[in-house]
């Protein structure tokens, strides 16, 4: 593994972690959205949501997770980074 994908995983990590953090609001009484994803486990993965938009997740159980927490539509439409 090459300096550049290191700091790239790395990078992801940290901005999947800030994107928890600072997710307004983390808690919904009226949605009980998954919080336990592995940061760790990097699989990435393409999602496109209904306006066409598509978007790279560090895995599958993030992109669920925003989609309960932000209601995002976003779904999974291939493995790896999004082109």
């Amino acid at each position: 593994m090459n300096f550049i994908s290191v700091c790239i995983k790395v990078a992801m990590i940290v901005l999947a972690l800030a994107l928890v953090v600072y997710s307004s609001p983390l808690t919904d009484n009226k949605r009980n959205c998954q919080m336990n994803c592995e940061l760790q486990d990097y699989k990435p993965i393409c999602g496109t949501d209904d306006a066409g938009i598509t978007r790279t997740f560090n895995n599958l159980c993030i992109l669920k997770t925003e989609n309960c927490l932000r209601t995002y539509t976003f779904q999974k439409t291939g493995d790896g980074v999004c082109p």
